[in-house]
């Protein structure tokens, strides 16, 4: 659906230039990714966009080019739903760019509320496609991470929750992150529950990481970010899997809707507003709505809940990622 901007337009020209700067994104065939690839492009970086390989891929990278002239812009093959091929992707990375260095990563893929489904690797397709691919990945581009930080001063990594995240109510459920389907609950409440998880460890990871770069004595930033509710395809695929009776739940929450553009502002500010500091949360300014604080509106620093920054839950979501991807995240 076409939703008018109403901020995007004056907050990209307050943005500063990223020239010098090279950023990766994950999912960036369309929404909020293609339209932090679009404009991060355009304020001069070098952009790596991380796809799932289909003919999605060439079409994102045309509206790129078309929309920057020169713009230097690739692509990196990557199935979020592999653990193999993240692995793959990082090495292809590192291949491509035998100099080093990254200096923003963003995990900005996801999916919500799918039907109930195994990985190749076992696990919940929305856990590890949300969450535990990323985790995967920002180990295996640390280096890189740490390479551009003593280079250029700083480095970021950028995570995309959601408002989903109260759905957790604050912990998370173990058996959501194991191997049995069986314990993954039922198919329509358990969709959500699990995707609920999946967006609170993706506001944990980050404060994870926060503690964790701080102890390494690496300046690198772990940085998070919500779109609100934003006109994206993840919406309308979300809708599109519903049930029919199920629809009008989710249709009523159109007259809240803001852009995709719009969506992508507080991820923007992530990514390359000047003067942030580790643990900084963007998401937009409403004081109520349909999903809650911050359905829409200008993009904000927001306070992140104390849940999100408790030990428990930082060192349960840290211990139940690496026992997924069978092996240490040591920095």
């Amino acid at each position: 659906m076409s939703v008018e901007s109403k901020y995007y337009p004056d907050f990209v020209k307050s943005l500063p230039s990223l020239k010098g700067k090279r950023i990766a994104i994950t999912g960036t065939t369309s929404g909020t990714g293609l339209i932090a690839a679009l404009t991060v492009a355009k304020l001069g970086a070098q952009v790596v966009m991380i796809n799932r390989p289909s003919k999605r891929v060439a079409a994102a990278v045309e509206k790129v080019k078309s929309e920057v002239k020169d713009a230097d812009v690739s692509t990196i093959d990557c199935d979020l739903q592999d653990f193999k091929s993240v692995t793959a992707a990082a090495a292809t990375f590192k291949k491509n760019f035998p100099e080093g260095g990254l200096d923003v990563l963003v995990n900005n893929a996801g999916i919500m509320a799918v039907v109930k489904k195994a990985t190749t690797d076992g696990f919940d397709q929305q856990i590890q496609t949300n969450h535990l691919s990323h985790f995967l990945l920002t180990r295996e581009l640390y280096p890189e991470l740490v390479k551009a930080a003593k280079k250029n001063g700083e480095a970021r990594v950028v995570n995309q929750t959601s408002n989903a995240r109260h759905g957790a109510k604050g912990s998370f459920n173990a058996d959501f992150f194991g191997k049995d389907p069986e314990k993954w609950g039922d198919e329509e409440g358990g969709k959500w529950a699990r995707y609920y998880n999946s967006k609170f460890a993706n506001i944990v990871f980050s404060m994870a990481l926060k503690d964790r770069f701080t102890e390494a004595n690496v300046n690198i930033l772990a940085l998070t970010a919500h779109p609100g509710l934003s006109a994206t395809s993840l919406f309308d695929n979300m809708v599109a899997q519903n049930k029919p009776e199920k629809k009008s739940d989710s249709e009523k929450k159109l007259s809240d809707m803001q852009s995709g553009e719009d969506g992508t502002c507080p991820l923007l500010s992530c990514i390359a507003l000047k003067d942030l500091k580790t643990g900084d949360f963007f998401g937009p300014d409403s004081e109520g709505g349909s999903i809650g604080p911050g359905t829409y509106g200008k993009a904000i620093k927001l306070k992140y809940e104390p849940v999100s920054d408790s030990k428990e839950n930082k060192d349960s979501l840290w211990e139940e990622s690496e026992k997924a991807i069978g092996g240490k995240f040591s920095l």
